[in-house]
């Protein structure tokens, strides 16, 4: 009896639709899969082929008669590009009185998050310094995780977390509270500065780069603020008509981490970047 050997998945696929200039079928439907996954094309002058990247593109008009289930096989096929783990990770401080602070924004849409998709309950890892919860969405695994290091050391977990679980830095998503974005909005970057906020910083010096996902959560823009007045602020709590708009952004930033997860990071940015 021959023993199954499971086969590496490949870091790039390349999918070619063949036929003459002017979209044959098959063309079509390779356009098709490019824009259900969100990837981008741009006529590439050197080959003189459609090609997909992540650069500026003019939009893809589809004629009606594309064949629907040859785009679903070559999705089927590119699926492979997806990370075959992600580590979300929520910024905050421990201890229940900083649960409903702004700093803790992060922290409390992790939490959401985890229990919207049904993953298992957080439980302590003393060895990376964090609460963590192991689970499935879809295909992809996923591990949330809660530093218990405190706000301004979160790299120390962070880093433990990376190294344990071999998580690309571009597969880890950082979700934290974001003093220059107005409340109820939020923003998705990748690869960006700090902005000053000292646990995003205390993250990129554990990994050593910036080449990774960021789900800002606006806790309420004010020019006026001093940093002394700024670091009162985000230990302080909402009022009632705060926490309205705060739990707005709270939703977008549950439903972001549900579609990085399941659509990747490119069609969070394009659908939650608006």
């Amino acid at each position: 009896m021959m023993s199954r050997v499971s086969s590496p998945k490949p870091k790039q696929v390349l999918v070619i639709g063949l036929g003459n200039p002017g979209l044959s079928l098959a063309q079509q439907a390779w356009l098709r899969s490019q824009e259900t996954l969100g990837f981008l094309r741009s006529p590439s002058s050197s080959s003189g082929s459609l090609v997909s990247s992540t650069g500026k593109t003019s939009r893809f008009s589809p004629t009606p008669f594309w064949q629907p289930r040859i785009s679903q096989a070559l999705l089927l096929c590119m699926i492979n590009k997806r990370p075959s783990l992600i580590l979300i990770i929520g910024l905050g401080n421990p201890g229940l009185e900083y649960e409903k602070t702004r700093h803790n924004a992060g922290r409390s849409a992790v939490t959401k998050w985890q229990k919207k998709e049904g993953l298992p309950e957080f439980a302590q890892n003393p060895k990376q310094q964090a609460l963590v919860s192991e689970g499935k969405i879809g295909r992809t695994k996923v591990v949330g995780a809660l530093p218990e290091t405190f706000m301004n050391k979160s790299g120390i977990a962070v880093g433990a977390l990376a190294k344990y679980y071999k998580a690309k830095p571009e597969h880890i998503v950082v979700v934290h509270d974001d003093a220059d974005l107005p409340l109820g909005t939020l923003k998705i970057v990748f690869n960006r500065g700090s902005g000053g906020h000292k646990g995003v910083e205390s993250v990129m010096r554990a990994l050593k780069t910036e080449a990774f996902v960021r789900i800002r959560i606006g806790i309420g823009k004010n020019t006026k603020w001093h940093e002394r007045d700024l670091n009162k602020v985000v230990i302080g709590k909402f009022t009632p008509q705060q926490q309205t708009l705060f739990f707005k952004g709270m939703r977008k930033a549950i439903e972001a981490l549900s579609t990085i997860a399941q659509e990747g990071r490119e069609r969070a940015m394009n659908g939650f970047n608006k």
